[in-house]
């Protein structure tokens, strides 16, 4: 495993609109290639856990690295062989450790296969297991289930259709497949992010045919059949959901963006009821290409966090709105190359958020913590 850095580096707040966080401190993590956070959690003891993909020598490898509350780094492990292999999602286990799903080049069945990983408090492997066949899978999040076993959910290609479909992989306490689900769709579908909810799973996703993306929301009971299924689009535009979160006050919230055809996104904000029906959506229209990658429903409303292109190159957008998706203030956080945010959690009074940063050449894991104050 090769030796990572930590190093804290000037910041530029490029814009902000009503109120200008505070920048507490920012950590680069990471050494030379492609380095870069997808997923984070909060731990216990204030620390935190961060997955996502890091190079080790020619090869991409999964990555997981705990912090402290100070963005200290404690450990950081890599997982992986002579392929690409990335993680892409993670959770706490009873045990103190946790799980992580991913996709795996060097190992399984042939092709892209989906990966879940665990690994104990220290980030100690304790095995690994690879679902698939001859075609491309992929594994996008992984939640605890009740039983304490693990559902996976993502997409495959070597199962169901001609195309590509959602799927829906549910594991064991060691990892061992129970059951499988394929959804399939008109048009490729792909799986992207789950809630574990009384009775069943709720699954976001994004179903693609010809020229129009919509968003797909399915809910299922605890044996991956489907009750409900919805989707969520005008034909004039793609819209994609990237995180979905159960609100306070009932419902779900998915937040993502929405395309036209001309090559720009903006971010979208979407409410529905229990039984996947809209209830409202909020959208920021710009000229720019924007959209959200996570979203935390806080006391006074919602902390989202994405990417923009307002200032030529990509950055962190942060965003805060009231709890129906009306912008109270939004920031662009980033330097002179890309810098994207794709994950946040609460850290006290403020936040913390985690991506990957362009420096001189090389992507590295990035972390800020934020006072919104």
């Amino acid at each position: 495993m090769k030796a990572k850095c930590s190093i804290l580096l000037p910041l530029l707040l490029l814009s902000s609109a009503a109120s200008t966080p505070t920048i507490e401190w920012q950590r680069f993590i990471g050494g030379a290639g492609k380095d870069g956070f997808d997923a984070m959690v909060t731990a216990e003891n204030g620390r935190y856990l961060l997955t996502g993909i890091t190079t080790e020598g020619e090869d991409r490898q999964g990555w997981l690295v705990s912090i402290d509350e100070e963005g200290k780094e404690l450990w950081n492990r890599s997982w992986g062989g002579d392929g690409r292999d990335q993680f892409r999602s993670l959770a706490l286990t009873s045990d103190g450790g946790c799980i992580i799903a991913g996709i795996t080049t060097s190992y399984g069945g042939g092709g892209q296969d989906m990966w879940l990983v665990k690994v104990d408090e220290n980030g100690h492997l304790e095995w690994d297991r690879t679902f698939g066949g001859p075609d491309d899978d992929e594994g996008w999040d992984v939640k605890v289930t009740s039983d304490g076993g693990y559902i996976v959910v993502g997409r495959t290609k070597s199962h169901g259709t001609l195309g590509s479909d959602l799927w829906l992989v549910k594991a064991d306490s060691l990892g061992r497949r129970e059951w499988e689900r394929t959804f399939p769709a008109p048009g490729d579908a792909l799986g992207r992010a789950m809630l574990v909810v009384p009775g069943g799973y709720v699954i976001v996703g994004r179903i693609e045919q010809e020229e129009d993306s919509d968003i797909l929301l399915i809910k299922t009971d605890l044996r991956g059949v489907q009750e409900w299924s919805a989707n969520w689009g005008r034909p004039d535009r793609d819209e994609f959901a990237n995180a979905v979160i159960e609100t306070a006050d009932g419902g779900f919230l998915l937040v993502g963006g929405t395309e036209y055809y001309m090559p720009s996104s903006d971010p979208l904000i979407v409410k529905v009821d229990w039984g996947g029906r809209p209830l409202w959506n909020s959208t920021m229209p710009g000229e720019d290409d924007d959209w959200l990658n996570a979203v935390l429903e806080v006391a006074d409303g919602l902390m989202l966090a994405g990417v923009t292109t307002r200032f030529g190159n990509r950055d962190l957008l942060l965003m805060k709105t009231d709890f129906l998706g009306r912008q109270i203030w939004d920031a662009v956080l980033g330097g002179e190359d890309d810098d994207l945010g794709w994950a946040i959690e609460q850290a006290g009074q403020g936040y913390i958020v985690a991506g990957s940063s362009m420096r001189g050449g090389d992507e590295q894991g990035w972390l800020l913590k934020i006072d919104p104050s």
